[in-house]
């Protein structure tokens, strides 16, 4: 990393008058602030992409089981078994931005 870039990166400096310089626990939870992803602050894009993406495995899953009928058993069993694991996916990766 570049010195320049650092200081750029750097508002330690950016302080009224008289205000003391912030202690390691103030810039620790002010970073951790900024790291967290909620539907409201810096993940709203993600937010909306997980919905759309969990509506389009929904209308796969319908759309298969109204066309399982015409496929051989072969190929349903596989298709069936790839949808449960798209599903599987979409819950664990649901399920990480929950928890951030």
């Amino acid at each position: 990393m570049k010195l320049k870039k650092l200081l750029k990166e750097s508002n330690v400096w950016d302080r009224q008058f008289g205000e003391s310089l912030p202690t390691l626990k103030q810039c620790a939870e002010k970073y951790a602030a900024k790291q967290t992803i909620t539907e409201k602050t810096g993940g709203e894009k993600t937010y909306r992409t997980l919905l759309k993406l969990e509506k389009c495995i929904n209308e796969l899953e319908k759309d298969f089981k109204r066309d399982e009928r015409d496929m051989d058993d072969d190929r349903a069993s596989n298709v069936k078994k790839s949808i449960g694991n798209i599903k599987q996916s979409w819950t664990a990766i649901w399920a990480d931005f929950n928890e951030r």
